[in-house]
């Protein structure tokens, strides 16, 4: 079966279950996901997103500083180490 023949399946309950699943690691009925599942879910919704969505509102999406501003987490100065 191909992507987009998948894809066409999935609704907007089904994406919603699947994201549940993957941040419970359960499905709804309470059966565990095996980790082969969380993958395949999650390429699914990173799948979907990418064909349905603005790049803003996609699974996993970060903004991208201005350039020339500092790396994520280094807001201050980094330590320096002085040997004598």
């Amino acid at each position: 079966m191909s992507i987009d023949k998948l894809l066409e399946g999935v609704t907007p309950e089904v994406y919603q279950r699947m994201q549940s699943a993957i941040a419970s690691g359960k499905w709804p009925n309470g059966v565990a996901l095996s980790e082969e599942q969380k993958a395949q879910c999650l390429q699914i919704l990173i799948a979907y997103d990418e064909k349905h969505k603005d790049t803003e509102d996609r699974v996993g999406y970060l903004p991208t500083k201005p350039k020339g501003s500092q790396p994520r987490g280094m807001d201050t100065p980094p330590i320096r180490i002085i040997e004598d």
